[in-house]
């Protein structure tokens, strides 16, 4: 061959018109053809090859093809040139190659043939022969990048992660890539770099949310919260507002709630870990990266989580939530122009339902010092409701005021009764006339029946039980207080015939006569008023009742008598006659004669 440029042109125009046909005889004949033109001493030698090189790169990512090339033949004409000093080749044929190169990887990954796209790109980041500024390399890398994400390697993400340029680490776009590797990899620490890199880049929040959507996509719920963990440790509080955190919060506690559907342990540590995050950057923010209305969502979602699984978690973690609930209202910014009742109501649920779940685990625990500890804090959340209730006003819970604290009437006497059970077993027999007290203003039926069973259960001493049943008996059917309709103290009125039977019982007990006498004037009284009564909605006074006064008094006369207290024998068996007596005539008097003929026959003839 002549070492003119003009026959140099006439073989490289034959060459060319066999590409055209046959790739690979053509690949073959530039390889040739390259090999002859290093031996060759013109001056156009080095654009020569060049050209030939790029036309080797064309011919093989010409997506007219029907088949896929690799790379090989390009690196094999690459080496020639390196071997015969050529290199590096100009800008223009390192550009031209790299269009070519990228439009074909691009094709390559359309059509699904990743490991075609990854050595391309391979072929690119390793070789010397093209001129590689900066920003083509980062470019080229991430394109690998995703080929392996495409390609779902562990192994091959490893080494992708092992050497990534310098150029690429400061790139949001890199960074976010190599959070996606590392969800494959399973490497958390790397993970952990990359996000706080990620965060530091000041990428924009759509990277930031795309790993964490990334995460959860592979099901990978845990990686997913560290990355909001992460991003919250290393963002100040303008870079929380930037990446709009408390939305992304949000959305994660949703997704967890929704997803831990079947496993609520698991779904309970979710979401209590995030929600604990929200509340430590919340906290931080100081109200600048968390609106007032976002506060109260994670209130609320946190109350309602724990309001939904109390029944089925452990009682450590519901009751974590609802104190995180309480700290989120507490952080809400408090306006004295427009004061609100809605942070008091929600304490008031709070300290609600931790109190019921409490009380209830005090209820089912057998141990001793663990029933005691359940209810030492059951208390605690006690004395926080009855705080929240007075600042809405005792007062306000009368029929008189406005409705809006009667919507707490009913919870405010389950509180009672839980404060009064609390203190029963606590044995502090000082507080349990402060709740009696205290539950003058809403007393009702159910609640002194509640007192009164927690007390006969207590074992506690019969001088004990006497004294607060008394006090049960004179505050609760006491004149109305304006809470009570006059239905609701008709109804209270049925159970003082019980009332007073339990004091007439217990009295007897502690040997406490004088006041058992006065049960025995007060049943009479009552039977009378009754009677006399012209309300048709009046109630009786029980006969059965008044026949266990009569004959339990009367047996305690026949005891008096056996003792020869014949002063009190005399006394007692006066009363159950007049007991007797006071009966509607449903019995025509019978129990009254029988009473006097069995104390003829204690009198002496």
């Amino acid at each position: 061959m002549g070492s003119s440029d003009t026959s140099i042109k006439i073989v490289y125009y034959y060459i060319t018109k066999v590409g055209s046909s046959s790739p690979e005889i053509f690949v073959q004949s530039c390889k040739q053809f390259l090999n002859k033109l290093a031996t060759l001493g013109i001056d156009s030698k080095d654009q020569w090859m060049e050209k030939i090189f790029v036309s080797v790169v064309w011919t093989l990512t010409n997506t007219t093809s029907n088949e896929d090339h690799s790379p090989d033949h390009a690196e094999a004409a690459a080496q020639v040139l390196a071997e015969y000093g050529l290199n590096k080749s100009s800008g223009n044929a390192t550009q031209a190659s790299l269009i070519l190169i990228w439009k074909y990887i691009d094709t390559m990954l359309s059509k699904g043939s990743t490991s075609i796209a990854e050595k391309w790109c391979r072929f690119v980041l390793k070789h010397s022969i093209f001129q590689k500024t900066p920003d083509v390399e980062a470019k080229y890398f991430r394109k690998l990048a995703l080929c392996v994400l495409e390609g779902y390697n562990p192994s091959t993400a490893q080494h992708i992660l092992d050497n990534i340029p310098e150029a690429c680490r400061n790139c949001p776009l890199t960074l976010y890539l190599m959070c996606r590797l590392t969800l494959l990899t399973g490497d958390a620490s790397l993970s952990t770099t990359y996000i706080r890199a990620l965060c530091k880049s000041e990428a924009d929040s759509m990277y930031i949310w795309s790993c964490i959507a990334d995460a959860l996509q592979l099901g990978k719920t845990d990686t997913a919260i560290q990355y909001l963990q992460d991003i919250m440790i290393a963002s100040d509080d303008s870079g929380l507002e930037r990446l709009q955190i408390s939305q992304l919060l949000q959305c994660m506690i949703c997704t967890a709630h929704e997803r831990g559907a079947g496993n609520c342990e698991i779904m309970l540590g979710h979401v209590t870990s995030l929600l604990e995050s929200a509340l430590t950057a919340a906290a931080a923010a100081q109200g600048k990266a968390f609106s007032s209305a976002e506060l109260r969502w994670f209130a609320c979602k946190s109350y309602n989580i724990a309001l939904e699984l109390y029944k089925q978690s452990s009682i450590q973690a519901v009751v974590k939530l609802i104190d995180v609930s309480t700290k989120f209202m507490g952080l809400e910014p408090k306006t004295e122009a427009e004061p609100s009742t809605d942070p008091l109501q929600h304490y008031l649920k709070c300290a609600f339902l931790q109190a019921i779940i409490l009380a209830s685990e005090a209820r089912r625990e057998k141990g001793c010092a663990k029933k005691e500890n359940h209810y030492r804090k059951a208390s605690a959340a006690i004395k926080q409701f009855k705080t929240h209730i007075q600042s809405l006003g005792v007062s306000s819970i009368s029929v008189t005021n406005p409705p809006q604290p009667w919507a707490w009437i009913d919870k405010y006497r389950i509180i009672l009764s839980l404060d009064f059970e609390v203190t029963v077993f606590l044995r502090q027999w000082e507080d349990l006339a402060k709740i009696i007290e205290a539950s003058k203003p809403v007393a009702g039926a159910k609640l002194s029946s509640v007192f009164l069973d927690c007390l006969l259960r207590s074992g506690a001493p019969s001088s004990y039980l006497s004294q607060f049943v008394k006090q049960i008996i004179r505050t609760f059917h006491s004149p109305p207080s304006q809470s009570l309709t006059t239905e609701s103290t008709d109804v209270l009125h049925t159970h003082l015939p019980r009332h007073l039977r339990c004091l007439f019982s217990l009295s007897i007990q502690a040997e406490e006569y004088i006041l058992a006498e006065s049960v025995l004037d007060q049943a009479v009284i009552l039977n009378r008023d009754s009677s006399n009564s012209t309300r048709d909605t009046s109630t009786p006074y029980p006969k059965d009742e008044l026949q266990w006064l009569a004959t339990t008094a009367f047996n305690r006369a026949v005891e008096f008598f056996l003792v020869s207290a014949d002063e009190e024998c005399r006394r007692w068996a006066g009363k159950a006659i007049a007991l007797a007596d006071s009966i509607s005539d449903d019995d025509n008097g019978e129990l009254g004669r029988l009473l006097r003929r069995n104390l003829a026959k204690l009198q002496p003839a």
